[in-house]
């Protein structure tokens, strides 16, 4: 039986307007030399729920301040999607960016059935698909050494432009099976929406 969650549905059109605005405001931050997290991590939201909208499935944008499980919720196949952002940027030599999952409690605890990392060039995205299975390793890998704060987001999954690119940023750090395999197989993680829907 689909769980019982409160969220708003949104109509397709409403989400076309609602992307296209959003990058039209990211667009002139990005410009102006500003980039802003908060909004860019909305937007990353809204992309993937339009993504899920426009294959015909109802979609609910939830609350965050009534539920905190996930979130996107689609009650017509019972899914939990989580969506995670980060901005790529040149770091020891490196282009990379991550996703941070706190402490990782939220993999731990099975908060959602699928992730979507939205990887973004500027302000342009790669989406980035994985089954929470997939991630469980990440949930019990605390990286304090490379995490932006160590203290409260250790739960990292590490994208670099290349396989190459990910070995010399880890060279000292602990490397996780999935991003060996995220670098050397990123088709099997790249826009792969029917992850969302099987």
């Amino acid at each position: 039986m689909p769980r019982r969650i409160k969220g708003t549905l949104m109509r397709l059109e409403d989400l076309e307007l609602v992307v296209r605005n959003l990058r039209q405001v990211l667009e002139v931050l990005h410009n102006s030399g500003l980039e802003d997290r908060e909004l860019r991590s909305k937007y990353a939201e809204f992309l993937v729920t339009k993504e899920i909208a426009s294959r015909g499935y109802e979609v609910q944008v939830l609350n965050e301040r009534e539920v905190r499980s996930a979130d996107i919720y689609v009650p017509e196949i019972d899914k939990r999607i989580e969506v995670k952002s980060g901005l790529f940027k040149e770091e020891s030599g490196v282009i990379t960016t991550d996703a941070s999952f706190g402490k990782g409690s939220q993999i731990r605890k099975r908060k959602f059935d699928v992730c979507v990392f939205v990887a973004f060039n500027g302000i342009n995205p790669e989406f980035y698909v994985f089954t929470l299975e997939e991630l469980l390793e990440v949930g019990e890998n605390e990286r304090v050494n490379i995490a932006d704060h160590p203290d409260t987001n250790p739960c990292l999954l590490i994208l670099c432009k290349s396989y190459e690119d990910y070995m010399n940023y880890l060279r000292n750090e602990k490397m996780l099976n999935i991003e060996i395999d995220l670098h050397k197989n990123p088709e099997k993680y790249k826009d792969r929406w029917d992850k969302i829907f099987s």
